[in-house]
């Protein structure tokens, strides 16, 4: 009963509670009887205590473990998310790269593990932060036995989803499994080099938000390079052209590359020998499918657990920032920056929709803006629709009564839409 959480004392009360009433199941007649004897009194009591404890700590944002350690320093002007994608995603992204500071060529092994410590926070930290055990039980097709689609050009890469009756299901019959998979149709528009998508039927609140299916964006970066070729790379490996020791004829599907010399530089997941394939056989006729995870743990060969896929994610952001960010972090930053940022209503509901959740859990449970940053909203609104003509913003104004009467008085003149802004600005605080 020393644990500093009021959590963990109401749970272990609750289970002292449980073993009286089997104890004393032979003393009483009725279940009000318990409440005659004294230890129930006594536990009661202390259940009580603890529940307001426990109210206290979630009005307050109240936790056991230190958050400064998990949340990254932010500079005056920015927010957690924008410091996140520059100091953490960014530099993995550059570490994906074939050779080390010597210029001498990274173990295939070590290319590929860069990959997918990037392609997790690309997961988490360019798109809205969902719970990480669907990115952790993201599985993918391993294997295509289907005539090609008339949408697929010639040489394009196709990854299909496997069918409905092959894939994981629950006792009423509903779909059950995560999968990403390459289609050049979706959501009845074409796409000429295609698109990667995430179908999500596995997740916290599928009761609530139903199934979910995400086109991911294939950000691009400086050098011209795009999510999707981090992510083809992983899967399938990475071929670089040129005149290299013990180099090959390429002579795979890229028409690009057809004959060119050069050598692959990692077999990608292949790498780390995975040992999660599974093969999907219905029945005795059906065409043999097979899938493993999309995240494997290197020379292990198996999808990560919740712990260490947190800590797999955490160990990348503390050795570049010294701050151990997870990926329940991520869904905290996200929220945050919504409201930093001044999100719109429907803005909101949109952010709170991608990463299954509501508008209202992420201003109760997610959002953590600073005072000053709240006020910030308020500020700018009121500088905006009541001093936009009043000179200069950086000038001190003290304000009397006759201040104060003059702005209800510009209040009064707003618009009505002005007036709907001003006030929405004031809800959000």
């Amino acid at each position: 009963m020393h644990s500093t959480s009021p959590r963990t004392r109401h749970l272990k009360l609750l289970s002292i509670l449980i073993l009286g009433k089997f104890m004393y199941r032979d003393w009483v007649e009725d279940k009000s009887d318990y409440d005659n004897i004294p230890l129930f009194k006594l536990v009661n009591n202390l259940l009580r205590r603890e529940v307001d404890a426990m109210q206290e700590w979630s009005r307050n944002r109240y936790y056991v473990a230190d958050q400064s350690r998990k949340w990254p320093d932010v500079p005056e002007g920015k927010t957690a998310l924008k410091v996140v994608q520059s100091t953490v995603v960014e530099p993995l992204r550059l570490y994906c790269r074939p050779r080390n500071n010597r210029g001498n060529f990274r173990s295939s092994q070590q290319i590929a593990i860069s990959h997918q410590e990037f392609l997790a926070w690309v997961d988490l930290g360019l798109s809205p932060a969902r719970r990480q055990q669907e990115a952790r039980n993201l599985k993918v097709a391993l294997c295509c036995p289907v005539a090609r689609p008339a949408d697929v050009p010639a040489n394009g890469l196709y990854h299909p989803l496997p069918p409905n009756a092959l894939r994981d299901k629950r006792a009423d019959g509903t779909l059950e499994d995560n999968y990403i998979y390459k289609t050049y149709t979706y959501e009845g528009k074409y796409y000429q080099d295609g698109v990667w998508v995430k179908d999500i039927q596995d997740y916290k609140t599928r009761k609530f938000h139903g199934h979910k299916s995400f086109q991911i964006p294939n950000h691009q970066f400086g050098d011209g390079s795009c999510v999707y070729e981090y992510i083809e790379r992983y899967l399938y490996g990475w071929w670089l052209p040129g005149n290299y020791k013990n180099s090959q004829t390429y002579s795979w599907w890229d028409e690009g590359l057809q004959g060119t010399r050069g050598r692959w530089v990692t077999a990608g997941r292949a790498e780390f020998t995975p040992l999660d394939t599974c093969c999907l056989l219905p029945n005795a006729k059906s065409q043999m499918w097979s899938w493993g995870y999309f995240f494997i743990v290197p020379d292990v060969g198996k999808c990560y657990t919740d712990s260490t896929f947190a800590n797999f994610f955490a160990n990348s952001a503390h050795t570049l920032i010294g701050k151990r960010v997870t990926p329940h972090t991520m869904r905290y930053i996200w929220a945050t920056w919504g409201f930093q940022v001044g999100l719109s209503d429907a803005q909101l509901r949109s952010l709170a929709d991608a990463m299954g959740s509501t508008v209202e859990t992420l201003r109760s449970m997610y959002e953590r803006c600073t005072p000053s940053q709240k006020r910030r909203l308020i500020k700018e609104a009121i500088d905006e629709l009541l001093f936009a003509d009043a000179g200069n913003d950086d000038e001190a104004v003290m304000m009397d009564e006759a201040d104060l009467q003059g702005i209800f008085q510009s209040i009064q003149s707003l618009s009505d839409q002005q007036r709907a802004e001003l006030i929405k600005m004031l809800k959000s605080l």
